[in-house]
């Protein structure tokens, strides 16, 4: 457990000191409705995601209000393409990966506007009805609403203003 509260510690701090990214590790997400819906692993992210239905959700504090890019890291089947949604708030964005040679791809969605400081759930969902979706690795967040951010994991505490937000379970 500790080493898990170093790691966030570290990462956190990594982003604060870089300011150009916050990268969240998929294996910090929580699935839901069906904490089953995928496999989740500290090596491999998020693997075995196909249910249309089950949803990917990381969750953030930001110090201040904003625009955010988001985008997300996945490894497909060479040449795949997957068809993803991303919802920020009360904002959502489709995106179209392609995966290159090597199977790697990056989903790119549009800013996001951070409206006032708080916890902000990040959400994403297959459009790609019932076809797999690929192995996610990570969620990256970049722009000036990042600065002092808190990346929020299942494996750190979560503030409580944060829980009212929505009910989820642990993957």
């Amino acid at each position: 457990m500790r080493r898990w509260i170093l790691l966030v510690v570290f990462l956190c701090q990594s982003a604060v000191c870089a300011q150009d990214s916050l990268r969240i590790p998929a294996f910090t997400a929580y699935l839901d409705p069906n904490p089953r819906g995928a496999s989740v692993s500290e090596r491999s992210g998020i693997t075995r995601f196909r249910d249309p239905a089950t949803r990917v959700l990381w969750f953030g504090e930001f110090k201040s209000a904003g625009i955010v890019d988001c985008s997300v890291e996945l490894r497909l089947p060479p040449n795949a393409s997957t068809t993803l949604k991303l919802a920020v708030a009360d904002q959502s964005v489709k995106s179209t990966a392609k995966a290159d040679a090597t199977g790697k791809a990056v989903a790119e969605f549009r800013a996001f506007h951070i409206v006032a400081p708080g916890c902000v759930q990040f959400t994403l969902e297959s459009l790609n009805a019932g076809k797999p979706v690929g192995d996610v690795d990570a969620l990256v967040v970049t722009g000036p609403a990042i600065k002092d951010a808190i990346s929020i994991s299942k494996h750190g505490a979560m503030p409580r203003r944060c829980i009212c937000i929505t009910r989820f379970r642990r993957a």
